[in-house]
């Protein structure tokens, strides 16, 4: 009988365990509707990227290699931006972009924590499109005159 006791102690000491242990947040990739947000690419080149950024909610811009017409590696972020108008931000790159790479910049909405967390701040969408704006390096840029 002492061996049932025991059992019914480890199993309502577990049971206590995760009714009070901090919850992780589940998983949830889908991109939230976020109006008046808007991002312009400035310029980039080897260094990095200049932009200009609209934020309708706090959040991120994100610079990734680009994976067909999806957003591949994380190569670059900002720290978190608030709600507002962002002129000439920069987003340097460690070790440099390649001409021979596509990159995509995306808007990211902060979750409230003021840390960027890939899967966790989802990407910025307005009127049901992400913001997604494709970056070419200025070298590789056609030159219109």
């Amino acid at each position: 009988i002492w061996g049932f006791v025991s059992l019914g102690i480890v199993l309502g000491g577990l049971a206590l365990l995760f009714a009070f242990s901090p919850q992780r947040k589940e998983f949830v990739f889908q991109p939230i509707e976020v109006p008046g947000s808007a991002l312009v690419l400035v310029g980039a080149q080897q260094e990095g990227v200049v932009l200009d950024a609209v934020l309708g909610k706090a959040g991120f811009v994100t610079l990734h290699q680009r994976v067909g017409d999806a957003p591949g590696p994380l190569i670059a972020s900002s720290s978190l931006l608030s709600e507002g108008i962002h002129s000439a931000l920069a987003l340097e790159v460690a070790g440099g972009m390649s001409e021979l790479e596509s990159y995509l910049l995306l808007m990211v909405a902060d979750d409230g924590d003021g840390v960027y967390e890939p899967g966790i701040d989802l990407p910025v969408m307005v009127d049901g499109q992400v913001i997604r704006v494709p970056v070419v390096l200025e070298s590789n840029a056609e030159v219109i005159e």
